[in-house]
C-alpha cells in the first residue's frame, strides 16, 4: 500500500469534517466546481436564497445570480 493511499481515509474524514462545519455556518455557503455547478449549499444558503439544496445541487451557480448580472457572471468567475 502506498503512502498516498494509506492516508486517503484520513483525507476523506477531514473533508467530511469541513463540510459538517460549513453546514453549521450561520452564513450561506455555496461551493461550486470548475464548471460553475453547485456542489455544496448549506442550510443558511437555503434560507438566504429560498431554495432547498436538492433543487440547486448540480445547477450552474448562475441560477442564484440576479437577472441583471447573469450575462456576465460566468466570465467574472472564470477571471477569478
Amino acid at each position: 500500500m502506498s503512502a498516498s493511499s494509506a492516508s486517503q481515509p484520513h483525507v476523506v474524514e477531514n473533508i467530511s469534517l469541513y463540510f459538517d462545519m460549513l453546514e453549521q455556518a450561520a452564513d450561506g455557503v455555496v461551493i461550486i466546481d470548475s464548471g460553475n455547478r453547485i456542489v455544496f449549499f448549506n442550510t443558511a444558503a437555503e434560507r438566504l436564497w429560498g431554495y432547498p439544496a436538492a433543487q440547486v445541487m448540480g445547477q450552474n451557480v448562475n441560477c442564484l445570480v440576479p437577472v441583471e448580472h447573469k450575462a456576465t457572471h460566468d466570465g467574472y468567475i472564470a477571471q477569478n
